[in-house]
């Protein structure tokens, strides 16, 4: 399903940027295996920390825990495309991010121009994930349906495809699927026929933390708990490699 932004009046829902480790100013911290089909690189941008009572069920408030703020570069077939593109401007708590750079100019220091990304898969509307959307002008944009129509105006005169459960891509190279939990529409990016026979697994906001697949706790930042504790119930199996924004 194709929608033009441009004629939809949808008001745009207000925005917390919801938590969303080498930065981009020196190299990318996570990168998958030599032989892979699919390139993928974590592009980090910045860095925070959350009270842990938002990465894990029972966490305490007062202790912090770091996080980074991430997105995530495929390359493949000559090709870019993104998972998320990050914001131009973070602050929470009244607190902005620290060592931080716009997306688009950690790209650049990749070696990467903005203008030859053509796809932005979007795991959900949180503006950390969403707001920097504007600085890739050619890039079509993937987006779930509930999460495009939250996302609002700031989609508005971009050329959109939504789906409602799942959507493949490239011949199935990539599948977008809907996960929920953190979000109504939230949705995952899977990379199947990685060099190591496991699928890659890019995910978006389904979890904070390592700590949440290795120890199966579901993310307690969730409009839906069950759907949470699914992603990890499913993903924390060996077959799949995870890639995490967050951690």
């Amino acid at each position: 399903m194709k929608i033009n932004f441009s004629l939809l009046l949808v008001a745009a829902l207000a925005v917390v940027a919801v938590p969303t480790a080498v930065f981009a100013a020196a190299a990318p911290s996570v990168e998958s295996a030599a032989g892979d089909k699919v390139r993928i690189v974590r592009v980090v941008y910045g860095d925070f920390d959350l009270a842990e009572s938002w990465v894990v069920p029972g966490g305490s408030p007062q202790k912090r825990c770091p996080i980074v703020l991430g997105f995530h570069l495929l390359e493949f077939d000559g090709r870019r495309v993104l998972v998320d593109v990050g914001c131009d401007h973070f602050e929470m708590e009244g607190r902005q991010a620290r060592n931080f750079i716009r997306p688009a100019e950690a790209l650049r220091r990749l070696g990467v121009a903005p203008e030859t990304i053509e796809a932005c898969l979007i795991s959900h509307f949180h503006g950390d994930h969403l707001d920097a959307i504007a600085s890739f002008p050619r890039a079509h944009v993937y987006i779930q349906e509930k999460e495009a129509l939250s996302a609002g105006k700031r989609l508005a005169g971009r050329a959109v495809t939504t789906f409602k459960s799942e959507l493949e891509l490239y011949g199935g190279r990539l599948k977008m699927v809907r996960s929920g939990g953190h979000t109504a529409g939230h949705s995952i990016v899977l990379v199947p026929g990685m060099a190591d026979g496991r699928t890659a697994v890019i995910a978006g906001d389904a979890v904070y933390s390592r700590r949440n697949l290795e120890q199966r706790l579901p993310t307690p930042t969730t409009v839906n708990a069950d759907e949470s504790r699914a992603f990890v119930e499913t993903y924390s199996d060996p077959r799949y490699r995870v890639y995490l924004c967050h951690d």
